[in-house]
């Protein structure tokens, strides 16, 4: 604690345990910050300290529970700041805050997204795969000569456009969470039937 008038400029630290009332009878601040439980300092031992005297003084409670007891802001002349006070007049969160706690929200919300289109997706892959594969194993069935290879490309052409409307929608709607519209574009991705093959042309 600061003296107001003492022989050398300096901070005095009082020890667990002192008569409070001599070391506060000249003091311009008080910062109390012990750690012990319950009040260091009490309204009656400031008012004993401060018989008598109107100099203002400036009391700091650095303690999470309480060094000071509150009371003492009712005392003539007496300041009480405390963490409280502080935590109330301090400035609005910096931007530099606020960005990061948008960068981790996003980042959060990206990944959400991304574990459910991976846990989403594998019903997906299963329409596709129908469709897709139902087409390959009915080519493989016809045989090299009777395979036309124009026609081929043609039906796996039309097999991905068809899918591809459905498998976009329902990638979208797993990143969004929606489960209702994921359900629809699976609907649509099932009633997908595998293309049929033109007849083979005939042999001259």
């Amino acid at each position: 604690m600061p003296r107001r008038s003492p022989p050398r400029a300096g901070v005095t630290s009082v020890p667990a345990g002192a008569d409070l009332a001599d070391e506060l009878t000249c003091v311009d601040l008080v910062v109390a910050c012990s750690g012990a439980a319950g009040a260091v300092l009490t309204v009656d031992a400031l008012a004993q300290a401060r018989s008598g005297s109107a100099h203002p003084l400036t009391v700091v409670d650095l303690a999470l529970r309480h060094d000071v007891d509150p009371g003492v802001r009712a005392l003539p002349g007496v300041r009480l700041v405390s963490l409280t006070t502080v935590a109330e007049h301090a400035p609005a969160e910096h931007g530099a805050v606020l960005t990061a706690r948008d960068l981790v929200r996003r980042a959060a919300d990206e990944y959400e997204a991304d574990r459910r289109v991976r846990e989403w997706n594998p019903a997906v892959l299963a329409e596709r795969s129908r469709v897709l594969g139902g087409l390959e194993s009915a080519l493989s069935a016809l045989g090299d000569d009777a395979r036309d290879e124009r026609a081929a490309r043609q039906a796996r052409r039309r097999a991905r456009s068809a899918l591809h409307g459905p498998t976009v929608r329902a990638r979208e709607a797993a990143r969004a969470g929606d489960t209702a519209a994921y359900a629809a574009a699976l609907a649509d991705l099932a009633a997908i039937d595998v293309p049929d093959l033109p007849a083979p042309a005939p042999v001259p």
